[in-house]
């Protein structure tokens, strides 16, 4: 009997830039919308970016464009939280938690879903015009099917 396999590449239809920034995440929505021309907007409840050892979820930035078709997502890569230890009352250690662990010096993720062409080079170099601030894109096969479902989530 053959075995049929489904591959997830087959459904990642949407394009990945990583953000590298000392920005904080308010701050890097602002700029993308004034270089991008974006309309950026925060989303608070999103179940699919709760990170359990903070009770929060990461910090999420979405806005869709009806007339082109292009569904913008700005995601935050690192998430800070203070833990109290057990051994005294006023002792907190800070943490930080990553959305994908292995691209630890990302951090924002913007995510592009499009039907039509992408031009990723003119982006990321508008992104640049941004002060401190560094973009590429990242290769959908170097993410692992956990991820890939994350990002096809948002």
């Amino acid at each position: 009997m053959k075995v049929l396999k489904l591959s997830v590449d087959d459904f990642c239809d949407y394009h990945l830039i990583a953000v590298y920034t000392h920005l904080q995440d308010y701050k890097l929505a602002y700029y993308l919308n004034k270089v991008l021309k974006l309309h950026l907007c925060r989303e608070h409840e999103k179940p699919c970016l709760y990170c359990p050892h903070t009770q929060n979820t990461y910090p999420y930035y979405r806005w869709e464009d009806t007339l082109l078709r292009v569904t913008w997502h700005c995601i935050a890569n690192k998430l800070s939280g203070s833990q109290q230890l057990e051994d005294g009352f006023f002792s907190t250690t800070n943490t930080v938690h990553y959305l994908i662990d292995k691209l630890k010096k990302v951090d924002f993720f913007l995510k592009i879903d499009t039907e039509g062409t992408f031009n990723a080079q003119q982006i990321i170099a508008k992104i640049q015009q941004i002060p401190a601030t560094n973009a590429h894109t990242v290769a959908l096969n170097t993410l692992n099917i956990k991820h890939k479902l994350l990002f096809q989530e948002c």
